[in-house]
């Protein structure tokens, strides 16, 4: 990640256990840099990566500094190596991202792993953190965000792209990840687009 290539110690950023907690309360400096990165977007139409990278480092260390395991790092570092992604779930999930289709048919994918199906999940589970069907949810997921920022792309046919036989199959399933419907999400996105936006503000 960026963030490991800023601090190589940072590496442990990507360990499930790095913030022992889901949530936490943000100490006062931290709050501080969150109001000022809010204030820069709001306020700025462009925002230089370098800056904006710089920002969100700046906030990632004042709350990992007493909230996560960072000073623990050896012992994180240690624990990753020995949780490294088995082979064939690696190829699986390769597999995943290329053909967002998969998501339909983990049986398919466990048989061209070698695997028999108990055994697919099992070794996926310990290597991702997550059952094949949430994973395939968060690429269907991720791949339908990049693509309804792309105006000229229909909803029907991002419906197909992302994996799913008929558009309102699609709708209900981003509706339930995401509380709104790809429509929605899309005219939000090209209002922020506009200069409409920044007019508001």
């Amino acid at each position: 990640t960026w963030l490991s290539q800023v601090l190589q110690s940072l590496t442990v950023s990507g360990h499930p256990q790095f913030f022992p907690k889901p949530c936490a309360v943000l100490p006062t400096g931290a709050r501080k840099l969150v109001n000022a990165l809010a204030a820069e977007m709001l306020v700025s139409q462009e925002i230089a990566a370098d800056i904006l990278e710089g920002k969100i480092f700046d906030l990632f260390m004042a709350t990992a500094e007493n909230h996560s395991l960072l000073k623990d790092a050896s012992q994180l570092l240690s624990s990753l190596r020995t949780q490294s992604m088995d082979p064939r779930i690696r190829r699986a999930v390769a597999k995943m991202r290329e053909n967002l289709h998969y998501g339909d048919n983990f049986a398919e994918l466990a048989a061209e792993s070698a695997l028999s199906r108990a055994h697919f999940f099992e070794l996926f589970k310990r290597s991702t953190n997550l059952t094949p069907a949430v994973y395939a949810n968060a690429l269907r997921v991720e791949a339908a965000i990049a693509e309804l920022c792309k105006p000229e792309i229909r909803i029907g046919d991002i419906s197909y792209n992302v994996g799913f036989s008929a558009p309102g199959h699609f709708t209900r399933f981003f509706r339930q990840h995401l509380g709104i419907t790809p429509g929605e999400y899309r005219r939000v996105v090209d209002l922020m687009d506009s200069d409409q936006y920044f007019d508001r503000l």
